[in-house]
């Protein structure tokens, strides 16, 4: 991935994350359907995973990555 000149790299669950948001921009979109997404059913999923995940991607994206998170709801790719 590239943002700006630099150039981002990105796990395939950080890759699977974004993808799964930006494909339903302005909508909450789960934990459990981000993990469904994620892990298949064979796979134990940690109890924070997702958020590990999303502190990442955050991270790389930087400080005004376009994600909120709605209290207890999920996660949101916002339009702006």
């Amino acid at each position: 991935m590239i943002r700006g000149d630099a150039r981002i790299d990105l796990t395939a669950s950080e890759w699977a994350l974004l993808e799964a948001l930006i494909q339903h921009p302005g909508m909450i979109v789960s934990k459990a359907r981000l993990e469904e997404r994620l892990y298949s059913f064979s796979e134990e999923i940690g109890s924070n995973a997702i958020e590990v995940h999303m502190s990442r991607l955050r991270e790389k994206l930087g400080a005004d990555a376009v994600f909120e998170t709605p209290c207890g709801l999920g996660y949101r790719f916002r339009r702006d």
